[in-house]
């Protein structure tokens, strides 16, 4: 896909690739032919991309792509068992839509992952309230600019890329006095 789309040969993103289409066989694994595992897997492949690319247009924090990868993998081989499940490997349930299973078996996969994603999303509000009202969920300013490895650890998580001029524990500003819009 990214050589498609940047006509460049992404290493990270076929690492990725990789990870989204495991992350999507897990919960079909046992009840799909092996053709599907290749479809589902592919497929996976092809969402993550480009959300991916989405995440990034709209400009989420998500350096490793988990969103894409994980989520949106997850995602798409919950809702895969809906559709691919064969008649001989659905000891629970029914057969996916492909073979002849109707809507029901993806409509049971779609409301478990809103029923999961509710759950999460109420669990995560409750967790971030209570770190927000007690120790707080942002370092101060100062840290974010110099980086938290410096702080919480004393070294550099990245030494090549520090400015030259650490002293006494401050990081000056690696663009300064560069005009500005010129970096």
């Amino acid at each position: 896909m990214s050589y498609m789309y940047r006509r460049n040969v992404d290493v990270g993103m076929g690492g990725n690739g990789a990870i989204a289409a495991l992350v999507a066989i897990t919960a079909p694994c046992a009840f799909v032919a092996p053709w599907a595992s290749i479809v589902i897997g592919f497929v996976a492949g092809i969402i993550m991309y480009a959300t991916l690319v989405y995440v990034d247009k709209i400009g989420v924090d998500d350096p490793l792509g988990a969103i894409a990868a994980h989520g949106m993998g997850g995602i798409w081989g919950t809702l895969s068992c809906g559709l691919f499940t064969t008649p001989a490997l659905a000891a629970v349930g029914e057969p996916g839509l492909f073979y002849g299973g109707g809507l029901y078996q993806l409509g049971i996969q779609a409301l478990g992952i809103i029923a999961a994603g509710g759950f999460v999303f109420l669990a995560s509000l409750a967790v971030f309230a209570t770190l927000k009202a007690t120790i707080g969920i942002r370092v101060k300013p100062e840290q974010e600019f110099d980086g938290l490895d410096i702080h919480e650890h004393g070294v550099f998580g990245y030494p090549d890329l520090v400015a030259t001029d650490y002293q006494n524990g401050k990081i000056s500003d690696p663009l300064e006095g560069v005009p500005e819009g010129t970096a």
